[in-house]
């Protein structure tokens, strides 16, 4: 097979005097083993992959590296001493206080998956220093009181040995089983239920028209009934009023002059 022309990336400098060191140096030293296996620095000497380390880390972190103390002169170029003096500058400054309140603070937020959410919380709790022992409680309590569904709250809550390994299965299916819900809920309605509704509005469409026509047909019917009916009383009217007259004319001509 033919070699392709690679460029592998490299890790970015380290902001070394950004607040949450910690973290940024975790990231980093990560970053870094991953780089020094896909180039194979091992093969190298160590003052070479020291070399690469220092090019790499960044301005800030070289003048760090200046003020570190070795036993010999040569510990300075030994790759994983140097490390160990990465970490130790760097670890100290994790505040494990206040890690914990962010971790006990930290809830699932709108939108986010329980997957997102418990990668969310495993990062938040590699730097809050619990106890081996004791991690995985940790981790089950901020979940059964950080998710937003108060039901599968209330679900775990009733269990009385409950593990994190149950609690994160049940959080899934309860994920899984709604999201299933909305794509059936939201799912249109078959073809032949679609065929069926546009035969209806075809049948609807005349008969609206139709229904409309008899409104005006009856509305002139009442109108020409209410005419008859006007017509009917003023012939009434005019007959009496004659009526009226004759006999009055007939009670002169009794009387005499």
């Amino acid at each position: 097979m033919a070699s392709r022309n690679f460029t592998l990336p490299t890790p970015p400098a380290l902001d070394i005097n950004d607040a949450a060191l910690g973290e940024l140096w975790k990231k980093w030293k990560h970053s870094w083993t991953m780089y020094a296996l896909a180039a194979k620095l091992k093969d190298e000497d160590e003052d070479v992959q020291v070399a690469h380390l220092l090019t790499l880390i960044g301005r800030d972190a070289n003048d760090v590296y200046l003020t570190f103390t070795w036993a010999t002169v040569d510990d300075a170029k030994k790759i994983a001493l140097v490390l160990e003096k990465f970490d130790q500058y760097c670890s100290p400054r994790v505040n494990v206080p206040f890690e914990r309140y962010k971790f006990r603070m930290r809830t699932q937020e709108s939108g986010e998956t329980f997957d997102r959410y418990v990668t969310a919380l495993r990062q938040m709790a590699s730097r809050c220093a619990f106890p081996a022992a004791a991690a995985d409680d940790f981790l089950r309590d901020q979940i059964i009181f950080g998710i937003t569904d108060a039901r599968v709250r209330e679900r775990l809550l009733r269990e009385l040995d409950l593990k994190l390994d149950k609690t994160m299965d049940t959080c899934r299916a309860a994920e899984t089983s709604q999201a299933q819900m909305k794509v059936v809920e939201n799912t249109g309605k078959t073809p032949q239920v679609n065929k069926l509704e546009k035969k209806r509005q075809v049948v609807r469409a005349p008969l609206t028209r139709y229904s409309s026509a008899s409104s005006v047909a009856m509305s002139i019917r009442s109108a020409e009934t209410s005419a008859q009916r006007m017509a009917k009383n003023v012939t009434s009217a005019t007959a009496r009023t004659t009526s009226r007259r004759s006999a009055r004319a007939s009670e002169r001509s009794l009387s005499g002059p």
